[in-house]
């Protein structure tokens, strides 16, 4: 009996002692950004929120029932072995309710997805409308879960609980729920590290990412997805093409052909993507870089320069972009690599030859402006002088300093003509003539290979008959004297003018590049299988798939520029095609019914 009271003694006292309480985790804050959810390891982020509507409406969203209609949205649901409707259906009948209503109530309030490349791990978040929605919806899944495995009631009850949250693991998968946010992985610690930051009321996740908070608020308000991507961070983690790609910044070929500012879309240390659709036939793409290392010197605006006259919008495509090829060469040992300065010496040495003796970057392309329209249009052939394959043509329209420079230019050109004659002759080749011709009272001089005898076929070389005009200050120099023709005709009293937009552009029509792969099908078909080894169906498979994609869209615009040089953005603007007869009508429910 004495030996009971002490032990009586020390659960009495067990009892009466005031023990800490373990508070439950403070609620998720209403305005909590899901950015702050997620770890900042992940290096690549996905904010999926404004596809909120899509989900709603699903195939009756108004761009997605006009890409249905369009020649390529047909084409593309008659070769899904399940087109949409029936995939949603199945889905519904698995789930037990509308699979699109679930998904919309889910992500209500945000849809995100983080990938840590090191661990090869990725998140998924998702905000819905109130805990008790998403316990609903998160109950129905398990139940079919369960049906489908042949486990009732194995998924009732969480297996465990992580900072606040039921846990649930089905193999290597965790899915967790605390309150209406919902997260799923495939990665134990990333998941756990996701509620931690969900149970502190201070955590922020991807927002302590140098230049992502701005980047993200930044956004349009009409984005449907937007991506960050730490490009540097990846760098360790991805492919030589990946390192190759972030290295082409000083790559002479970019530089000339991309730019500055392209150029060092993919060398920032971040970069961020926004994807918004406009209406039923709008879709853009919006890049913004985060500390590039753009090539100052190259970059618009760095040197001034008269922009060519505006020129009609009927063509192919029309660009307007920003190349300083005199900085380009005289500044070429400070901005290449030493390999590439080899074939600057050449070039230089080759001008010479044309611009009696002057220095290619100091004294030739010094005295034109950094501002080129570049022009591409259909062309018109006579019968005996269409090539077996018609190329568009191209043209380029920049602005000399002083109009007197004219001779100097038409006396290159001339000279280069008969240079590429003479090694024309040494290689046993047909050579070009040289002739003059006036459109008004522009003098023309353009060459051409002569007309083929009957029965010996026009081969692809009758697509170059380069030519060359100056009409005022600028400069026309085309692949063919009809579209040279043209361009003078329209420059005609036209005066440059001033740059006060550093932005370069590009326009696309796509409707013209279709029609144009639709006129030579055949022999691109011949020539795929040809060169590629492919059998015709293959071959003919490709070109027309080509073609098709081009006929989902009107056509393309595309901006370069940004007023913080270390920032570029890149825009690009899609035209949906409108289709001829009315958009296919939906037999699937509205996501957004009665609730």
């Amino acid at each position: 009996m004495n030996r009971l009271l002490p032990i009586a003694a020390l659960a009495l006292l067990s009892v009466l002692r005031p023990w800490p309480r373990t508070e439950p985790p403070a609620p998720l804050a209403a305005d909590r950004a899901l950015a702050s959810l997620v770890p900042e390891r992940c290096l690549v982020y996905l904010d999926a929120s404004g596809l909120h509507p899509v989900l709603e409406q699903g195939l009756d969203y108004p761009f997605l029932r006009a890409l249905q209609a369009s020649e390529f949205g047909g084409s593309w649901l008659d070769d899904l072995p399940v087109s949409p409707v029936e995939a949603l259906v199945k889905a519904e009948a698995w789930l037990g309710e509308s699979a699109l209503l679930s998904a919309a109530e889910f992500t209500e309030r945000g849809l995100g997805l983080g990938f840590d490349p090191e661990s090869k791990k990725t998140v998924v978040l998702a905000l819905g409308r109130d805990a008790d929605t998403v316990a609903r919806h998160l109950g129905l899944v398990f139940d079919a879960i369960e049906r489908q495995v042949g486990w009732p009631g194995g998924l009732d009850a969480p297996h465990e609980r992580w900072s606040g949250a039921e846990v649930w693991r089905l193999g290597e998968a965790v899915i967790a729920r605390r309150e209406a946010l919902l997260v799923f992985g495939n990665g134990r610690d990333l998941v756990a590290e996701v509620l931690e930051l969900a149970a502190d009321p201070d955590g922020r996740g991807l927002l302590d990412r140098p230049g992502f908070l701005a980047h993200h608020s930044a956004r349009p308000e009409d984005t449907a997805l937007w991506a960050w991507f730490e490009l540097s961070a990846l760098e360790p983690h991805a492919d030589q093409g990946f390192r190759d790609l972030r290295g082409s910044n000083h790559s002479p070929a970019v530089q000339a052909i991309l730019g500055a500012q392209a150029g060092a879309l993919f060398s920032a240390r971040a970069l961020s993507a926004a994807l918004a659709l406009r209406g039923e036939h709008g879709l853009e793409l919006r890049l913004r870089a985060h500390e590039a290392p753009c090539v100052t010197a190259l970059a618009p605006m760095a040197r001034e320069g008269a922009v060519p006259a505006e020129l009609a919008a009927n063509g192919l495509a029309q660009a307007l972009l920003y190349r300083d090829f005199a900085r380009y060469f005289t500044l070429r040992s400070e901005l290449f690599a030493p390999e590439s300065l080899p074939d600057f010496a050449e070039a230089i040495t080759n001008a010479a030859l044309l611009f009696e003796g002057q220095d290619l970057g100091e004294e030739v392309l010094a005295r034109v402006s950094p501002w080129i329209r570049l022009v591409s249009r259909e062309l018109e052939f006579a019968d005996e002088r269409r090539p077996e394959i018609p190329l568009p043509g191209v043209a380029v329209v920049v602005v000399l300093d002083d109009e007197r420079a004219a001779e100097q230019w038409t006396a290159a050109f001339q000279t280069s003509v008969a240079l590429i004659n003479v090694d024309q002759a040494q290689k046993g080749r047909k050579s070009m003539r040289l002739h003059l011709a006036r459109e008004g009272a522009v003098e023309i001089s353009a060459a051409r290979f002569s007309t083929p005898v009957p029965g010996e076929g026009v081969d692809v070389r009758h697509n170059l008959e380069p030519a060359l005009a100056v009409v005022g200050r600028h400069l026309v120099l085309g692949t063919h004297e009809s579209l040279v023709r043209e361009l003078v005709r329209e420059l005609a009293g036209a005066r440059p003018g001033a740059a006060w937009d550093p932005r370069e552009t590009l326009d696309l029509d796509a409707r013209g590049w279709r029609a144009a792969l639709d006129q030579n099908l055949e022999v691109l078909v011949a020539r795929k299988m040809l060169t590629d080894g492919f059998s015709r169906a293959a071959a003919e498979q490709e070109i027309r798939g080509l073609c098709r994609a081009l006929a989902a869209f009107e056509g393309a615009h595309v901006e370069f520029g940004g007023e913080d040089r270390s920032a570029p953005e890149l825009v690009l603007e899609l035209r949906l095609a409108r289709a001829p007869t009315e958009p296919r009508a939906s037999t699937q429910p509205h996501a957004a019914t009665e609730r």
